[in-house]
């Protein structure tokens, strides 16, 4: 028997709103944290893109925890998030370190999943 599996409706609502945020974003230097969902490179402007995970078989450009980025103060244009923080266990550190890393003026796109199965 054959098994089809079609995205839900809030992945189809997410990925279309996603497309249009990366739309408006600035080309430059990007930060994508956890590899796992890294499924949008080509969809986002960048002069470079840089991946990070904590997790090092998923082979990121930076292994290192959310809470405790080894990164320099406003290193990046925009740092990209998704269904990602779910996982953090102090989400309010993980963000300020978010923006720490992120230049002034930088875009952050941020989500989380609204329900579990």
């Amino acid at each position: 028997m054959i098994k089809l599996r079609f995205p839900s409706i809030t992945r189809v609502i997410l990925e279309r709103r996603l497309k249009k945020i990366f739309q408006k974003i600035k080309k430059g230097k990007v930060l994508y944290v956890g590899v796992h969902t890294n499924l949008y490179t080509e969809f986002i402007p960048h002069t470079k893109f840089v991946t990070v995970d904590i997790d090092k078989s998923l082979k990121p450009d930076i292994v290192s925890d959310v809470h405790d980025l080894k990164i320099k103060n406003s290193e990046f244009d925009t740092l990209i998030a998704l269904e990602v923080l779910e996982h953090c266990y102090d989400p309010k550190k993980a963000v300020s370190e978010m923006l720490r890393v992120t230049k002034k003026g930088g875009c952050v796109v941020i989500s989380v999943p609204f329900l579990y199965h």
